[in-house]
Formats: structure tokens, sequence, C-alpha cells
């Protein structure tokens, strides 16, 4: 089988062309940032597609906030409320993240 990419032709053979196709159509990553997420006292891992969901259900990402010279997480409302200010940009998360089944296998 005969490629052309450009002005250049690359001779491959069809087993090696499906096998680049496999792995980029069927590619999937290992893992998935999980952030830790809060509501009345209870805290829950949801993936970013899953908080979109859960924020109307009132949970609430933890950032970390300065209060004294100790860094705790907190709610961004809670927060607000006592007047501390931010620490990072960065919510509270898993450690690895949430591992993907079917690349687990």
């Amino acid at each position: 089988m005969r490629i052309r990419i450009g002005r250049i032709f690359f001779r491959i053979r069809l087993k090696e062309v499906l096998r680049i196709l496999r792995m980029f159509l069927l590619w999937q990553y290992k893992t998935e940032k999980e952030y830790l997420c809060v509501r009345d006292g209870e805290e829950k891992g949801f993936t970013a597609a899953e908080f979109r969901e859960a924020k109307n259900e009132g949970w609430e990402k933890q950032y970390p906030y300065k209060v004294g010279k100790k860094k705790v997480y907190m709610t961004p409302s809670a927060a607000e409320a006592q007047g501390y200010e931010r620490a990072s940009k960065y919510p509270k998360s898993t450690k690895f993240g949430r591992q993907n089944p079917i690349t687990a296998k």
C-alpha cells in the first residue's frame, strides 16, 4: 500500500495502517483528574464531567485558604463568609486520579 504525505510516498503494510488507526481511534486516558468536593460535611470525588452536574445539587470544590500561618481546605462560600484569602487556584484532588476501568485491564 502506498500512502502520500505531501510530496513523499510511503510504502506501508495494511496491517500497520490498521494498527495505527486502531491506536488513534480507541486510545483513552489511563486516569482522569478527580476533585474532592464537599456538601453538608460529606466529602466525595467527582471528575470534571460529573462535577458539572453535581454543582447544581450543591456540591462545591475545596481550595486551600490561608488561616493564620496554616493552609486549610475550604469551599469558596465558607471562606468568603469568614474573610479568608485563597492560597492557591488549584482545588483539592485525589493523589492519582480515577483509574479508567478499560485501560486498567
